[in-house]
């Protein structure tokens, strides 16, 4: 008996992904174009690009950003105009492709790389170093508090500004 390589979305097993796809009726290439889309099994076996309901796939599609904080696509309107929201609430329109490559910046937290200052006003974060989950850490340097020893994750250093320095937002 040969070991079963897939299974659709119905449970049926199939020998190969080219065995799936003919009986289907979808031609391979289609089926992994699909599938690295981000459509579902059942989407890509069953239904044209057509019967789809253009951009709600990626509704609700979370990711962490760059800037070490996460970020959820709330509307899709076309590849190239999306909104997504930050963990802490902050709304801004973006591009796919760089929500999902972590490229978009939260328009607080900026800094990329280590050593890079983000300046918010009247004092400075320096990004230290990518700490526990890949997480980046940041450091708080101004004379309003004593933060300057403390490394604080995204959040953190969002809520910190919320707190000690409104005036920055």
């Amino acid at each position: 008996m040969s070991p079963v390589q897939c299974k659709d979305h119905t449970g049926k097993a199939f020998v190969s992904k080219a065995e799936m796809c003919k009986h289907w009726g979808v031609h391979p290439n289609t089926f992994d174009t699909r599938i690295k889309a981000g459509w579902s099994l059942e989407d890509a076996l069953t239904k044209t690009a057509e019967e789809r309901i253009f951009g709600q796939e990626h509704i609700g599609i979370r990711k962490i950003m760059n800037c070490g904080v996460g970020a959820t696509v709330i509307e899709y309107n076309t590849p190239t105009d999306i909104k997504i929201q930050f963990d802490d609430g902050v709304i801004v329109p973006c591009i796919y492709g760089n929500f999902m490559n972590g490229e978009v910046a939260h328009p607080t937290l900026k800094a990329s790389f280590q050593g890079e200052k983000s300046t918010f006003g009247t004092f400075k974060a320096t990004y230290i170093m990518r700490g526990p989950e890949d997480r980046m850490l940041y450091e708080c340097e101004c004379t309003k508090c004593d933060l300057h020893t403390v490394l604080l994750t995204p959040q953190q250093m969002l809520e910190h500004i919320k707190e000690c320095h409104p005036e920055t937002l």
